[in-house]
């Protein structure tokens, strides 16, 4: 009798690192970078995802099953976490010289106020781009009344003087 052969299964897709490199969207590359057959096509999928959201969940998946992946999330998301230090470092400067422009608005408009306002601003150069926009009301509305102490200050000067030559 013939011999009793058990069907061919159809060779399962193998993914190349081509498949890789075509993928436009990163849902097909967390998808290659969590299940790809070779570690050579997780890695590359993984150095060609981009997005935070997209690397923090390659970081959940990868982190027991995929050492060699999981240091590549990890170093992609440093990244991240070092723009946001910076970022929290700036605004929390801004907040000091916007509290500190606050401050100067309540002094005394005499003869070292504008000096004092004008080093403030140049230091708010910098800052101001980057500043949320609540730090940057903040200081608006600060540098908005010392400069409306210097416009009250030339006044009484000028009515003083006025008076004199009367």
């Amino acid at each position: 009798s013939a011999p009793i052969v058990a069907p061919a299964k159809p060779p399962k897709p193998v993914i190349t690192l081509d498949e890789v490199n075509q993928a436009q969207d990163e849902a097909t590359l967390l998808k290659l970078a969590s299940e790809g057959a070779t570690t050579q096509v997780r890695q590359a999928a993984a150095e060609k995802i981009q997005s935070r959201e997209m690397l923090e969940a390659l970081s959940k998946l990868a982190k027991q099953k995929d050492k060699n992946v999981f240091k590549i999330v990890k170093t992609k998301l440093g990244v991240f976490k070092t723009a946001d230090q910076e970022l929290a470092e700036v605004e929390a400067t801004a907040k000091r010289v916007s509290e500190k422009m606050e401050k100067h608005s309540h002094l005394e408009a005499d003869a070292m106020f504008k000096a004092k306002l004008t080093l403030l601003q140049q230091e708010w150069q910098t800052l101001e781009q980057s500043a949320s926009v609540a730090t940057q009301s903040a200081y608006a509305k600060a540098l908005a009344a010392c400069e409306a102490k210097i416009q009250a200050k030339a006044q009484a000067i000028a009515d003083e003087e006025e008076r004199h030559e009367l």
